[in-house]
């Protein structure tokens, strides 16, 4: 009886998207931090997606398995983008935010510059593919981090890959932004093999116990919490099994440790 485990982790296919984001009437922006001390500008941003990163292989078969989103995993279908006053620290407070969700081919981003230092730098937070989830958050970046996004039993939010990323810079209209998004949920490959002459059938196939909810960014908070209400399983597979599947999941970032029961 032969089992083989093909993991990758985090990560991310070079896929330049040629995108660069206009101000425009599909941009919605929220301007109530917006005050007299910035004037705003257009930005010409480019992004692409990174490929996976650790990539963990054993004997696994590089096909694509049932369950992989394929292009999905590189698909931007929306953008929110969170201009915050700061170099990224937790208390930096939020100077604007715009949400894109159309016309993503030749796109320029209405920013704001501060009026009294032009070339005062600025943290931006770029997310993708949370739809209207974030659209209305008016906090601190520290905040921002803390919102958790929900997945579901087969590992994707929405259906769609959460992807982040962020960048200090000065806010400038003759400058661009190149920016490189990374998903958000670890890509998990699964197959099993049974050795010639081994009189075994597998009956299930399942990921267990995996976090329901993602979150942006690491915080001091131990995220998931140490409650069974914070996990679930993913949906099992019972049919054709010796070919495989692929899961998404989001990290569990609360650390290691010893317990002796594995739902704990």
């Amino acid at each position: 009886m032969e089992y083989v485990l093909e993991i990758i982790r985090k990560c991310f296919l070079p896929v330049l998207l040629s995108l660069a984001m206009v101000a425009c009437e599909k941009e919605t922006g929220k301007s109530e931090s917006l005050n007299e001390n910035y004037e705003p500008v257009d930005v010409r941003v480019a992004m692409t997606v990174v490929d996976y990163q650790n990539q963990k292989q054993t004997r696994g078969s590089r096909t694509t398995l049932s369950g992989d989103m394929g292009n999905e995993e590189n698909t931007i279908h929306n953008i929110t983008v969170f201009q915050f006053d700061g170099e990224g620290n937790d208390a930096d407070p939020l100077v604007v935010l715009r949400y894109v969700d159309s016309s993503l081919d030749h796109l320029v981003l209405g920013l704001m510059q501060p009026k009294s230092d032009p070339n005062k730098e600025q943290f931006i937070y770029f997310v993708a593919n949370t739809g209207n989830l974030l659209q209305n958050f008016s906090g601190t970046y520290g905040e921002l981090k803390q919102k958790l996004i929900l997945v579901n039993e087969g590992g994707i939010a929405d259906g769609i890959m959460v992807m982040t990323c962020s960048l200090k810079t000065k806010v400038n209209t003759l400058q661009g932004i190149t920016i490189n998004f990374i998903r958000r949920l670890a890509k998990v490959n699964v197959t099993c093999s049974v050795a010639t002459g081994v009189n075994f059938s597998p009956a299930r196939l399942q990921l267990r116990n995996v976090p329901k909810s993602l979150v942006l960014e690491k915080t001091s908070a131990i995220v998931p919490g140490a409650s069974t209400e914070n996990f679930l399983n993913y949906l099992s597979l019972t049919e054709n099994i010796s070919n495989g599947y692929t899961w998404y999941m989001p990290e569990n970032i609360r650390g290691m440790g010893t317990a002796a029961d594995a739902k704990k």
